[in-house]
């Protein structure tokens, strides 16, 4: 005999009350041990599922930052084409009126050359930092951009992504890695 035959059997077929007789067909109620089990089996099941249910709710949140760092990486090669400088805000942008972020805080750096965002999460150790520049490449007359990433959850980079001359190409800072297609 099994565990999960023996727990049937003492779930279905003895009552506490009948002193180890089987169970009248007329009784009813619950045992001590069938309110043990359910409550066990409850437990276990929110073991599993809430430490995953809380993993998508932070991966959630990343991606708003992700996607609207790149939002604003779009935006600034557009201003950049009308207006040859880079928006110092998201209402210069004129991206998304009143966008206000629940998990993230968004700061611009602008250059001459180089117009930056740094995403940082408002709550520390619930999301990872994200940066993006688009930067002008004035012998191309081309603007390139990126998208940068903190490696761990809460860690609050501040840099902005360089641009390499010699290599006509933009870098994350460390220990940032690159996200962008």
């Amino acid at each position: 005999m099994n565990i999960l035959e023996f727990v049937f059997m003492m779930l279905i077929y003895k009552d506490d009350k009948s002193n180890g007789k089987y169970r009248d067909n007329n009784a009813s109620g619950f045992t001590l041990i069938e309110l043990l089990v359910v409550i066990i089996m409850i437990g276990i099941l929110g073991a599993i599922a809430l430490p995953a249910f809380l993993s998508q709710a932070a991966k959630a949140r990343q991606s708003e930052a992700k996607s609207f760092v790149g939002a604003i990486n779009r935006a600034q090669q557009a201003y950049m084409m009308e207006r040859l400088e880079f928006a110092d805000s998201v209402e210069r942008l004129d991206l998304v009126r009143n966008k206000k972020s629940q998990y993230y805080s968004y700061s611009f750096v602008v250059t001459q050359t180089q117009g930056s965002v740094v995403a940082i999460p408002l709550v520390e150790d619930t999301g990872k930092t994200y940066t993006g520049a688009a930067t002008l490449y004035q012998n191309k007359a081309l603007v390139k951009t990126i998208i940068c990433e903190s490696p761990q959850q809460g860690s609050e980079i501040q840099k902005v992504p360089e641009w390499d001359a010699t290599n006509s190409a933009l870098f994350c800072p460390d220990p940032m890695n690159n996200i962008t297609n």
